[in-house]
């Protein structure tokens, strides 16, 4: 009996992998269209919206939210707080992460609306997300490219 349940583990363990694997290439392949200049960021955002259910990974957008973060990411224009979830998820946010990651985005995209173009990250924030949340460099970039998008939205457009 013990066999079976080690097989079984096995193969959903095997199948699970296959499945990360093929999103991880799905994603190399829709990023490399981006930097190509083959499609935009936004046609690769709503790309991996509609193929998250298949290659099982979680939707957010499908999700209630905190209500108070809800509220405040709609006065900068986000009606579905699972947009940006599904984002940060994407580029390795852990679930267990992301209300703090969503408060400090938050601060980043209201210093971006009050500083404009002259906007330059605070160190405090900034060890915030490295120190206490352990995020990369690259995560904490991602993080001010959304803040500066939300923050500033004349200047998505021309991104």
């Amino acid at each position: 009996m013990k066999k079976i349940h080690y097989f079984i583990f096995l193969v959903m363990l095997i199948f699970l992998n296959a499945q990360d694997e093929k999103w991880k290439s799905f994603r190399k392949n829709t990023e490399e269209g981006v930097v190509k200049g083959q499609i935009s960021r936004l046609q690769a955002d709503n790309l991996y919206s509609g193929y998250r259910l298949k290659f099982d990974r979680k939707d957010y957008r499908l999700e209630k939210h905190n209500q108070v973060l809800q509220a405040h990411f709609k006065k900068l224009g986000v009606s579905n707080l699972g947009y940006i979830k599904n984002n940060l998820f994407d580029v390795g946010i852990n679930p267990d992460q992301m209300e703090a990651v969503l408060g400090g985005l938050l601060r980043l995209a209201q210093a971006v609306k009050i500083e404009g173009t002259s906007f330059k990250i605070n160190p405090k924030i900034e060890s915030y997300f490295k120190v206490r949340l352990r995020l990369e460099n690259t995560q904490v970039k991602i993080l001010i490219d959304i803040a500066k998008n939300l923050g500033n939205p004349e200047s998505s457009q021309e991104d």
